[in-house]
């Protein structure tokens, strides 16, 4: 359930920040470089290290192009959330605050209350989803939410309990892991996110150093748990642990899941110092950057036709 409250919330991030902005080129491109470096990269250290770990010609064939076959789900789907920002924001700018609301309310029922009571999502994935938060997000920025913090909290509270409560019930009654509670376009899911979200960036906290240098690697841990090879060698390696009592399970899977984030954002760091810093300020220097600066005027102008 994490995992579909962090990918609600950072989409929620993504549309706000970007909501009253304009398009950026080198932001996608940074997206896709990261992606490509890491699903090659470490392709190319399993072929040398453990080759018999390698044994899908189509996912080899996709870990060159994971952006836009699916490699990483994610990715894909945010990309095209990004590709067609400029349009979503247009249309926050030419709708009214009564119309969005009507809008956001009117595809609440297909893309979140439906799949929600009957698990069936027949118009939603995730490039779909994206935009809707992305929507949200705008709605916020622009004309927020008139109800108080302490409102969040009980609805974060109230959210969660029936999301358990339910679970469990169904669990031990029908055997069935998977709740469409828990999905990430499920109601509960929503108003969780959306109530963490508003919560979050009411608080007056400022800018810490270690916090946005931790927060700049998230991406690539992201990118390197959630790869296809190392999905397969690094969980089973891990197996070991779970016999171990509920007390010592829980401590080292905090300090497992803190040692791997560090590690992590230090390796992607290098990755920034070494690579794409080097690479975007060649890209800068050369025609490719005049390229992408008149790109990201022409593409901005649809905002401002």
């Amino acid at each position: 359930m994490g995992g579909e409250l962090g990918v609600n919330l950072f989409i929620l991030i993504s549309g706000y920040m970007t909501a009253c902005s304009t398009f950026k080129s080198r932001s996608l491109l940074r997206v896709v470089f990261e992606t490509v470096f890491y699903s090659v990269s470490i392709l190319l250290l399993y072929l040398i290290f453990n080759p018999a770990v390698v044994d899908s010609g189509s996912n080899v064939v996709k870990s060159f192009i994971p952006c836009i076959s699916s490699m990483y789900w994610f990715v894909t789907s945010y990309i095209g959330m990004v590709i067609v920002s400029p349009v979503l924001r247009l249309l926050l700018n030419k709708l009214s605050q009564k119309q969005l609301y009507r809008f956001l309310i009117f595809m609440f029922v297909p893309l979140s209350v439906i799949p929600t009571f009957t698990h069936m999502d027949f118009i939603v994935n995730g490039f779909v989803w994206f935009v809707y938060l992305y929507l949200i997000a705008g709605y916020i920025r622009l004309w927020g939410i008139s109800w108080s913090r302490r409102l969040d909290y009980r609805l974060i509270g109230i959210c969660f309990a029936v999301i358990y409560i339910s679970s469990f019930v169904i669990s031990c009654a029908c055997g069935v892991r998977k709740m469409p509670l828990t999905a990430m376009n499920s109601i509960f899911m929503l108003c969780i996110s959306v109530c963490v979200f508003r919560a979050a960036s009411e608080l007056k906290i400022g800018s810490i150093l270690s916090i946005n240098m931790l927060a700049s690697g998230s991406f690539a841990v992201y990118l390197i748990h959630e790869n296809w090879l190392v999905r397969k060698t690094l969980w089973p390696s891990l197996a070991s642990i779970y016999s171990s009592p509920s007390i010592v399970l829980l401590f080292e899977g905090i300090i497992f899941t803190c040692a791997l984030y560090v590690a992590c954002v230090l390796l992607d760091l290098m990755r920034q110092r070494f690579f794409e810093q080097p690479l975007f300020k060649f890209i800068d220097s050369c025609f490719v950057g005049r390229m992408l600066d008149s790109f990201d005027e022409w593409v901005n102008s649809i905002e401002g036709e």
